[in-house]
């Protein structure tokens, strides 16, 4: 069963769901009225929007997040300020019947909808005006899905007939209890339909990563498939008391998020259930994998950053602010130090080194592959209660590890600054962050009150890797490096005996924390 991260109630059925691109908010609509939820937290944080006078069908987040689209019965399209709840346009009103679709090309430079009045228009967001004439689709629309390139459009209709304008990426409404995978471009189904659902299929949605493919029903039941195999990844998910009416994966892929006539939206932890399928197929996970990095002893540190971008580790070197990068670090550690910088848009970030350096030494050389790996696996850590990498740089000969920078610090002194927090909720939050690390075969391996960050949204996130051990390798530093010290606060008593760092560790010092 997949873990119920939140449950969201609603005043009414839940007609459309949206989420932002990065994951932070879900918009919902229930009869006139559209809310708007904290995906972490589950507080609501503006609305009810009201201003439509009839139901509203359909809501999109634009992807800068700025903005809301809703489409409604009374045949009117209404564009929202997502942080004021002011409407930034007149109501656009050139359907003449329901408007029950709407969604944001993927620049956001266009908004489309579709209604009852057997048409599809494209606007421009921020003007109002229509671009072009309506598209005649000779039946009430079903469905719209736009390419990449936002330059072509798919309208399947409840005629069951599908028009591609140019070319389109599409996934079909049907009227069974069935789904099938299409290919984008000739509409020809791929493999068996998916069975398994015993009433109408209301709402299907892709991953991210397009491996799996959420489905909720009027049976009450939301499934997680394989898109590749068609197999159920795990027991169909069952907590709505009503139909599903929609399904949304976050853009990050971790969270799954269902609306409901219950008058309720879910948010799904789906991270953990696909993390349990990779590991039980020993295929995928971040443990199994095996990273060749052929590291040389002719090799700079720039080569070795590049060889971890062609891994898929992101060189931040073009967008980090070298002038302000200050002679001193802010704080010393045996991970390394480091140092507060900025990037080149200003956003503000930590500069984390790792004292590894490349000589002709061999044991300097299998520490440097090891860090290489370890850096490897951090950049692969998504997780809103992890800290995530956002690239590397070379760093006074060092490598340097970019996190964002979290002006609410560490746990303690969050906690001395802030004496009314939840402070259940921040623990549920790290024991979160752990057993996603463990779901990986991570050790975290120095889990102490400063090595756990409280971001901006009061999120806690666990930090600072540097002990960190695979079930495979781990970092083991030269002799030029300082050497991990123990904190005997949060130290299980076996390591005092020599023994080495293990999960069961990692929970001795989650109940420090």
């Amino acid at each position: 069963m997949m873990p119920l991260v939140h449950s969201l109630s609603a005043d009414d059925e839940i007609f459309s769901v949206s989420v932002s691109h990065d994951g932070t908010r879900v918009a919902a609509s229930y009869n006139d009225a559209i809310m708007i939820w904290d995906t972490h937290t589950g507080c609501r944080t503006l609305g009810p929007l009201k201003g439509h006078e009839y139901w509203v069908w359909s809501v999109a987040f634009s992807p800068d997040g700025r903005s809301l689209a809703s489409g409604s019965s009374d045949n009117t399209i209404r564009i929202w300020d997502t942080e004021t709840g002011t409407e930034l346009l007149e109501p656009l009103n050139q359907h003449t019947d329901e408007v029950t679709l709407v969604l944001y090309s993927y620049a956001g430079t266009f908004l489309i909808s579709g209604s009852d009045d057997h048409t599809v228009n494209i606007w421009d967001p921020y003007t109002g005006n229509l671009i072009g004439p309506p598209i005649d689709t000779g039946d009430r629309v079903s469905s719209v899905a736009i390419s990449p390139d936002s330059t072509k459009i798919a309208i399947a209709s409840f005629n069951n007939t599908l028009r591609i304008y140019d070319f389109a990426t599409v996934s079909p409404i049907l009227h069974d209890f069935t789904i099938h995978v299409c290919d984008a471009a000739t509409g020809i189904s791929i493999g068996n339909p998916f069975r398994g659902h015993t009433n109408v299929v209301t709402s299907v949605a892709f991953s991210p990563d397009c491996r799996y493919i959420a489905s909720g029903s009027d049976d009450m039941m939301i499934i997680l498939w394989d898109a590749v195999t068609g197999q159920i990844c795990a027991e169909p998910l069952a907590g709505h008391s009503s139909g599903i009416s929609a399904v949304v994966f976050t853009s990050e892929g971790s969270l799954l998020v269902s609306g409901s006539r219950d008058h309720s939206i879910k948010v799904w932890d789906v991270g953990a259930v696909i993390r349990r399928v990779e590991l039980a197929n020993g295929s995928n996970s971040i443990v199994t994998q095996r990273i060749d990095l052929e590291i040389t002893s002719v090799m700079s540190l720039k080569d070795v950053v590049s060889r971890l971008t062609d891994w898929g580790c992101t060189d931040m070197s073009a967008e980090l602010d070298w002038t302000s990068v200050g002679d001193y670090p802010i704080s010393q550690g045996g991970f390394g130090d480091i140092y507060r910088c900025k990037l080149t848009d200003g956003h503000e970030v930590a500069v984390k080194t790792l004292r590894v350096y490349v000589d002709p030494d061999e044991q300097t050389r299998k520490s440097l592959k090891h860090a290489a790996r370890e850096i490897y696996t951090w950049s692969k850590l998504k997780h809103p209660n992890v800290q995530p990498l956002l690239g590397l740089v070379v760093f006074r000969e060092q490598v340097g590890m970019l996190a964002t920078w979290e002006p609410n610090g560490n746990l303690p002194s969050y906690i001395e600054r802030n004496r009314e927090t939840d402070r259940c909720l921040l623990g549920a939050q790290i024991a979160e962050g752990l057993a996603y690390l463990h779901d990986l075969g991570v050790v975290h391996g120095d889990l102490k009150g400063v090595n756990v960050l409280v971001s901006k949204d009061e999120i806690a996130q666990l930090a600072d890797f540097g002990n960190a051990v695979l079930r495979e390798y781990t970092i083991q530093f030269s002799k030029t490096s300082t050497k991990h010290n123990i904190s005997p606060r949060w130290t299980a008593p076996e390591l005092f005996r020599g023994s080495k760092y293990s999960m069961e560790a990692d929970v001795y010092a989650l109940g420090m924390v």
